[in-house]
């Protein structure tokens, strides 16, 4: 899994692809600072996520190769994932040094990129990247949603489900892409194909402008 985190705000930024990190490997996948992994990430100490950085001015080759392509290939010391947290320029020879690790990554491979924008990147790496961009809270309240819709599900509550529609409806295209990029993620951490598949077809019918109420009511109806 890639993601690339974006916004001009790199603090803000920083603040979401780490809560995204401590999530994944949380025992109850929410981030709850009380399980193990969640302390010892407070810590700074978890061993299976590593802060990739340049040993000079950019992450360059040999960078990429000691901090990311040698690591992941050895599989997670405790936990379900191995997090990369790259932030800073990335030279383009050290993103096509990463690229077949990225294609073809391993289950437990994470690559979280930080930056303010996408200019710097290759498009073959854009890509394979789920873009994450950052606006003050807009990404705080999409992801959120995308949590309660699943929980819903989840708990069969499909009235409930149906009712957060309402909440879906008025987001720009923009967000309802993020909206759904936060629910692909979601299920794909659960390893529900069928939902992730439901996902992405309807990404595939708003994309051609179809009916959105209707595929939206259809994934709910397959995620259930």
């Amino acid at each position: 899994m890639t993601i690339l985190f974006e916004g001009e705000d790199i603090a803000t930024v920083r603040k979401h692809a780490l809560s995204h990190a401590k999530k994944l490997n949380c025992e109850s996948e929410s981030a709850c600072g009380q399980c193990l992994s969640c302390r010892t990430f407070e810590s700074g100490n978890h061993p299976d996520t590593f802060f990739v950085k340049g040993t000079k001015a950019q992450i360059g080759v040999e960078d990429a190769r000691e901090q990311i392509i040698m690591p992941v290939a050895v599989k997670p010391f405790k936990y379900r994932y191995k997090i990369f947290i790259i932030e800073g320029n990335i030279t383009p020879q050290a993103q096509n040094a990463l690229l077949k690790t990225i294609e073809e990554p391993a289950p437990y491979g994470v690559f979280l990129f930080l930056a303010k924008n996408t200019f710097g990147f290759l498009p073959t790496i854009l890509s394979r990247c789920i873009v994450k961009k950052i606006r003050g809270g807009d990404f705080v309240a999409v992801s959120t949603l995308a949590e309660e819709i699943a929980a819903s599900v989840k708990n069969a509550d499909i009235p409930k489900a149906f009712g957060l529609y309402k909440k879906i409806e008025p987001l720009s295209k923009e967000e309802l892409n993020e909206f759904l990029d936060a629910l692909y993620v979601l299920y794909g951490h659960q390893r529900n194909f069928d939902a992730v598949d439901a996902i992405t077809k309807t990404k595939q019918i708003i994309s051609q402008n179809g009916n959105l109420q209707l595929a939206i009511e259809l994934m709910l109806l397959k995620m259930a």
